[in-house]
């Protein structure tokens, strides 16, 4: 999966975290780029998106998705696996 391994040269602490989690991208960010993150942000918020989503393309959805986990990542690292789930 693509977006494991741009969670991974981007964003190394997150990727350590899932992984000693046992999460893959498969378990959180499937929901998000089928709904367009429609169904997880604020429709003010997933309207930008969708905006930028029409003028540049798939590559702002994964840009969308790599700030959502590093705006997370001090959080993520301190839960425990069911929890981070949840929280995902």
């Amino acid at each position: 999966w693509q977006f494991d391994r741009l969670v991974e040269g981007f964003l190394p602490k997150v990727h350590a975290a899932l992984t000693r989690h046992g999460v893959s991208s498969e378990y959180y960010a499937i929901q998000w780029f089928l709904t367009l993150y429609a169904s997880d942000l604020p429709q003010p918020i997933v309207r930008r998106i969708w905006d930028r989503f029409l003028v540049a393309g798939w590559r702002v959805m994964a840009q969308i998705g790599l700030v959502l986990l590093y705006r997370i990542q001090d959080v993520l690292i301190e839960m425990d696996t069911c929890r981070a789930l949840v929280f995902l």
